[in-house]
Order: structure tokens, then sequence, then C-alpha cells
């Protein structure tokens, strides 16, 4: 088996982190020292090389203008933001998704009648880039004519699955999912650790020999080469927010023919793959 296949060894320390929102919504801290500045945070999903949070700011309420030490993303999940970058404003509402490249000055509001809801990015510091690098804004009635349906065996039915379209800053790199009931994954796994949060319908995720279901606002994080698959098992499609790390250099996932255990068993059929012209995985054998 390819060498690959086997995970490296500081992968066999780390766990699944697993979050629901029934437990973890109670532990949220108000945000914003002054008078219209207030929002919650709840407790942050830790990553290698970033964390993740899930965000509410009330009506009538904004940030004071920051830098982001790192790359950040986040995306609407309910509600509408306007978000200042560097002195321009972006105007997001419902699956919205923007970038905040690190070293930007930004800041956002909530300009919309009800609660904002987003879930928040954050790429821990790395080195500045050499070149600047620009906000990507993708609206989601742009965006969502541009799914493709072209990941590993996504084009035969009990696989049929959506990938829309990547964003991906130096420091992260992550696209909205979309699934309709009865459908799975194979089993695979990536080299950066990736976290997923549904914002509409039920998904359930398998890896390190755990089951895990998410419902909306639920967060779990799959750690860098440890295989996993996913399954909608619920009564209507499932949207959600797949996102992780930047990508490395010379790294590369892996999907295997069945279920390849934790630790991975060596034995499993590793299938071929290669990236396609919308940058995810493609199987060329198998």
């Amino acid at each position: 088996m390819d060498a690959e296949t086997v995970a490296p060894t500081a992968a066999m320390t780390r766990s699944p982190y697993y979050q629901q929102w029934i437990d973890y919504r109670r532990a949220f801290e108000w945000v914003g020292d002054e008078v219209g500045t207030k929002r919650m945070e709840y407790p942050a999903v830790p990553g290698a090389t970033f964390d993740g949070k899930m965000i509410v700011m009330p009506t009538g309420q904004a940030t004071g203008e920051s830098v982001a030490e790192g790359d950040r993303v986040f995306q609407v999940f309910e509600g509408s933001a306007e978000f200042t970058i560097d002195g321009k404003i972006y105007a997001l509402d419902y699956l919205d998704l923007i970038s905040v490249p690190a070293g930007s000055r930004f800041s956002y509001m909530n300009v919309g009648l009800s609660n904002l809801v987003m879930c928040g990015l954050f790429a821990h510091p790395d080195t500045p880039p050499t070149e600047p690098v620009a906000v990507e804004h993708m609206v989601w009635a742009e965006y969502s004519r541009e799914f493709h349906w072209t990941l590993p065996f996504a084009e035969k039915w009990g696989f049929h699955r959506g990938s829309g379209p990547l964003i991906r800053p130096p420091g992260l790199r992550g696209h909205t999912v979309r699934m309709i009931p009865g459908q799975s994954t194979p089993w695979h796994y990536a080299p950066r650790d990736l976290m997923f949060v549904p914002i509409k319908g039920e998904v359930e995720f398998e890896s390190a020999n755990q089951a895990f279901p998410l419902g909306p606002r639920d967060m779990l994080l799959v750690p860098a080469f440890m295989p996993y698959k996913w399954s909608n098992y619920g009564l209507q499609e499932v949207v959600f927010l797949s996102i992780g790390g930047k990508l490395e250099p010379g790294k590369k996932g892996a999907y295997f023919a069945s279920n390849p255990g934790w630790p991975i068993d060596p034995s499993v059929k590793q299938l071929q793959i290669e990236v396609d012209i919308y940058g995810d995985a493609k199987i060329v054998n198998g």
C-alpha cells in the first residue's frame, strides 16, 4: 500500500472534536465594552492551524475596527451583515461567505431586523504573504449556480452530493456542501484538519470508530489524516459549511474502497485520485 495511506504518528494522538449546540449554547460570552458593540461568542472548536466558533449579534450592534492577525472567513447562517474591510463595504445575507485577509483592518455590523448568526473561522497567525491578498466575497445568489457534482463517486446514486466553489485565502480553504436524503460518501481523509457545521438539515459523520450526528450549529472537527465519511439519514437536504486549514505543499488526501478503520488497516484498497479543475479530488480508478 502507498505510504501516504498510513497516518503520521502525530495523527494517532488526536481525536475528533465534537461540540453540540444543545450543550454549548449556554456557554456564550458577551463581547463588546460599549453600548452598540455587543455580540455573543460561543466556545471555539480548536484546530491545529485555525479555530472556529459561532457568533450571534443582535440587531443594531457593530464591532469596532480591528486588524486580522490571521486570515478570517465568515459565513452568514441567519440575518444580514455589513462588513467593512480596508474601507470597502460588503453586504452579506443567508449563506454568503467572505474572507478577511491577514493584516486587513475590518469591522462588521448587523444591519438586519433580526439576530445575525454567523460562523467565524480564524487562521492562526502565519508568515505574512509577500503580495497583497484580495478579499473573497461569495454571494449565495451567484455561487449557488456554481455547484458541481464531481466529487468522488458523486455521479453514482447513493453518493450524490454537491460541492460549492471554494473560498481560499492562504490560511483557510472551504466551501458550502449540499446533499439530498439517502446519500453518503466514500471513506476518505484530508491532510489537514477539517471542520463541519450544518446550516440546514442533519448529517451524520463516522470517524475514529464513532458516529457523530450533526444538526444546525453542531460542530465537528476531524483531524488531519483521519478517515471519515458522512451520510444524510434525515428527511430533507442538508446544507453545511466544510472548511479547514491551509493545504500544505506536497500533501494530499486519500480515498478508500471500504472502511479503513482507525488506526488505518493497510490492507484496505486505496483509490487513485487526482485534483480536478474545481480544486477537488477526483477518482481516476476504482
